[in-house]
């Protein structure tokens, strides 16, 4: 929903998908990430038992796959679903109807839809073959995002309950999307007189966003970089951001989460912050 390469890379794409056999039910998977260029990073699937490539953005909203590998599944797009991008721009695609997910060990079936992701970067950079909003898919309920080491883990309960032993808890907030089939995920910051609640986006390279109301809640109105933010009792000083009047709040980009590991619970709306 926002710049240059998403959708939040655009809070247009998502896919819901139901668990067949989900990490909260078995053992932790951990997925490794590939980096496509700088922070943009992406994840090894399969998709109706066709490997592919998909950008893992978490503010994505939909999964989305491009035409080629549309063709290689049988997907025929139809229909429509619409989202709307950061700046408020209202965009709709196509849709490929719900087509079975495997990642790692965990199988998963999932509504998808169709957009040519690739179409968006620059010439030379690595083939992916559509993005994967990874908090929208069920029974992914338990995730860790550890950006700068390469990796996601699905988590169990037992798990997360065990590498977050400790830690100080905060709460997110899930918004649904496209008629119920998609998921972001927004985190609470404190601020006067109501919380703020800012996009968690891998998708969002460009830097930390905040728009000129929250920086009012903050108490600092003019202040463009280096701001105070506490999140699940934790100050993080210094914050880089830049501002832009979005309809959200705000957003955290990978610059968040190049300095935490984040863990997340959708079922309690939790998340625990752990500084690299």
């Amino acid at each position: 929903m926002h710049r240059v390469f998403h959708f939040p890379i655009m809070a247009l794409l998502f896919g819901l998908l139901s668990p067949l056999a989900g990490a909260s039910q078995g053992s932790p998977a951990e997925l490794a990430l590939g980096i496509i260029k700088g922070d943009m990073k992406r994840v090894q699937v399969e998709i109706a038992g066709q490997k592919a490539w998909m950008l893992l953005d978490t503010g994505g909203g939909w999964s989305v796959i491009g035409p080629e590998l549309a063709d290689r599944t049988g997907c025929r797009p139809f229909g429509r679903v619409t989202g709307f991008r950061m700046s408020g721009e209202q965009i709709s695609t196509p849709q490929c109807g719900n087509m079975p997910f495997t990642l790692g060990h965990m199988q998963t079936t999932g509504y998808v839809a169709a957009f040519d992701i690739s179409a968006l970067l620059p010439q030379g950079w690595p083939e992916i073959d559509g993005l994967l909003a990874l908090p929208s898919l069920a029974g992914v309920d338990r995730l860790t995002l550890d950006w700068s080491a390469n990796r996601i883990i699905l988590e169990t309960e037992a798990s997360l309950a065990t590498r977050t032993s400790g830690l100080q808890s905060g709460r997110i907030a899930l918004q649904r999307e496209g008629a119920g089939r998609g998921l972001t995920i927004f985190v609470e910051v404190s601020a006067k007189p109501e919380p703020l609640w800012l996009l968690l986006d891998s998708g969002n390279v460009s830097g930390n966003i905040l728009a000129p109301h929250a920086l009012e809640q903050l108490g600092n109105p003019a202040q463009t970089t280096g701001v105070d933010l506490t999140i699940a009792g934790q100050k993080i000083p210094a914050l880089p951001v830049h501002t832009e009047d979005i309809i959200y709040d705000g957003n955290l980009g990978t610059d968040f989460l190049n300095r935490y590991v984040v863990s997340l619970d959708l079922t309690t709306r939790k998340i625990w912050l752990m500084a690299k």
